[in-house]
């Protein structure tokens, strides 16, 4: 999972920079995103509770960067 998150922030940040489109970004994001969601779905039935479904928008928004 910590080279899905790698690869994730690598297209946030380039994304941010220009290098990246928002659709080629989220394209490279997208295997973290469904990764953490499914995880989420998974948590949230044990505990009988809502998921927090990712998506891209919150990645570059408000989502962990490097650096913490």
């Amino acid at each position: 999972m910590t080279q899905l998150l790698d690869q994730a922030l690598i297209a946030k940040s380039k994304y941010q920079l220009g290098m990246l489109t928002k659709e080629e970004a989220a394209e490279k994001a997208k295997p973290f995103i469904d990764a953490y969601n499914a995880h989420s779905q998974k948590v949230a039935a044990k505990y009988n509770q809502k998921p927090e479904n990712l998506t891209f928008n919150q990645l570059v928004n408000t989502f962990i960067s490097f650096g913490g």
